[in-house]
């Protein structure tokens, strides 16, 4: 199909090439052959230069060539490689100076572009695909491995599908210098959650947040004036909007399979709201209409919107709603194979979510330490932590094992080393030998020698128990 439509674009240049050429002073690239091969790529030949135009759909890597007959390949063009979902990694020389408008749409494997480090009109940061003055936002190939991205302050456009299928992604920001948002920008960005988008933008194009499914809140400036196709289709966790009083049209499927979202505030700047715009938007009670009823019925409303129309619309609405009756949403503990949720805040007078639910990953909640096996008497114990929904054990711990108790010496007198039972001289010069490691002591003479309690002996409990033996001590201490 691909190269089919390679072959008619190639017939309708080759019909209109004459007509053109015909212009005084209009300088246009001749097309000096029909489309043509080179491995798995597919070209088309002009005077000057080569263009690529496709790639065989089961490729998985691809080295573009410097030069194809000779001729400087210059250009990627638009959606060459679109749908080459196997191809993982692409190559591009030095030479080229042009790649299209999503280039490579539906290349959900493609995680590495390696870039010709003498290429002068694109370059690489962290995975990420810019023109050479970042001022484009091209492509980014860490679609698995990238949870959170700021773009720079110099780029002014996010080309189509740039982060398209970055699953890993949950949030990013976008600076003021950005003005559009091109088509699928952040197509099944999964675990996107909010995204907050600057004033400086004027346009958000169709599909650019097709099925961000875990999108809870996004912010729209009053500088767009409509939105486009499948825009925010299948944000299925979206619970409220506020379109901005500079929208004049909402376009078919625009909130189509937003099966979470409860209310949206519609300014009456709106004068038509497409086919399928709200289709199976299930949870959709409460329509805030900034102008009257009468402003309502002329608004031309398409088919299948049964879910917008069937919902309560509160006719003049005032935005500046103070909130003053807020309802809680219950929190949700998650559990090890149930995600959970937390507590969230809506307000019961306008319907608006003042503070959005978040979704809590499923996974094990740790009891307290719990003791599994008693230490005893020269055994370790064991003491673990348990999941308090499962019982699987996630931690554990040894305990100690518990010290033989040592026994009590009977008839034991501190100081009367020689155990005659009494305190002599004889017992300090006994203890002063064992400090001096002349004399081996047996545990109880140890034990009566030990006058500090250390284990040990020491020429300080000799000269203690002398001075105690010469009753010029009343006391061992």
């Amino acid at each position: 199909m691909k190269k089919a439509l390679s072959i008619i674009l190639v017939l309708v240049l080759m019909l209109t090439a004459a007509p053109l050429g015909g212009f005084v002073g209009l300088d246009l690239p001749k097309l000096t052959a029909s489309a043509a091969t080179y491995g798995d790529l597919t070209y088309l030949e002009y005077d000057t230069y080569i263009e690529i135009t496709d790639c065989d759909d089961f490729a998985t890597s691809v080295d573009i060539p410097s030069k194809i007959n000779g001729k400087p390949v210059t250009s990627i063009g638009d959606g060459a490689f679109y749908d080459c979902i196997d191809l993982e990694s692409i190559a591009i020389p030095a030479s080229v100076t042009s790649i299209g408008n999503g280039a490579f749409s539906w290349c959900d494997s493609l995680i590495a572009i390696n870039l010709d480090e003498k290429n002068e009109s694109y370059c690489l940061l962290d995975g990420v695909l810019y023109n050479k003055e970042k001022t484009a936002l091209i492509y980014c190939t860490a679609k698995k491995k990238i949870t959170e991205y700021t773009i720079p302050a110099t780029v002014t456009s996010i080309s189509a599908s740039a982060f398209e299928h970055c699953s890993s992604l949950q949030s990013i920001t976008i600076p003021d210098s950005v003005t559009n948002i091109d088509y699928r920008a952040f197509w099944c960005c999964s675990s996107l959650q909010s995204i907050t988008i600057p004033s400086s933008v004027t346009s958000i194009e169709e599909s650019a947040f097709f099925g961000c499914s875990a999108l809870q809140s996004i912010t729209i400036p009053d500088t767009v004036t409509s939105i486009e196709t499948r825009t925010f289709s299948g944000c299925s966790a979206l619970q409220s909007i506020t379109i901005p009083n500079s929208v004049t049209s909402i376009s078919e499927l625009a909130f189509e399979c937003c099966f979470s979202l409860e209310s949206i505030t519609i300014p009456d700047s709106v004068t038509s709201i497409g086919n399928f715009a709200f289709a199976l938007c299930r949870s959709l009670t409460t329509v805030n209409y900034t102008g009257t009823e009468k402003q309502w019925k002329k608004i031309n409303i398409g088919d299948l919107n049964e879910d917008l129309t069937s919902a309560t619309i509160n006719f003049n609405y005032a935005p500046s709603c103070t909130h003053s009756n807020i309802s809680v949403l219950p929190a949700v503990t998650a559990t090890c194979t149930e995600r959970g949720m937390t507590e969230g805040k809506k307000c019961s007078d306008c319907g608006e979510i003042l503070e959005a639910q978040r979704e809590i990953p499923a996974a094990h909640s740790p009891s307290d330490w719990i003791v599994k096996t008693k230490a005893k008497v020269g055994v370790k114990g064991k003491e673990v932590k348990n999941c308090i929904f499962c019982g699987k054990e996630l931690e554990s711990r040894e305990i100690p094992a518990i010290e033989k108790p040592t026994k009590p010496i009977a008839n034991l007198l501190l100081g009367d080393v020689n155990g005659d039972g009494k305190i002599k001289a004889n017992d300090a010069r006994t203890a002063l030998r064992a400090a001096a490691k002349l004399q081996k002591l047996d545990e109880k003479e140890m034990k009566a020698a030990d006058i500090d309690g250390n284990d040990k002996v020491t020429a300080a409990e000799a000269r203690k128990i002398l001075r105690f033996a010469a009753k010029l001590d009343k006391e061992l201490k």
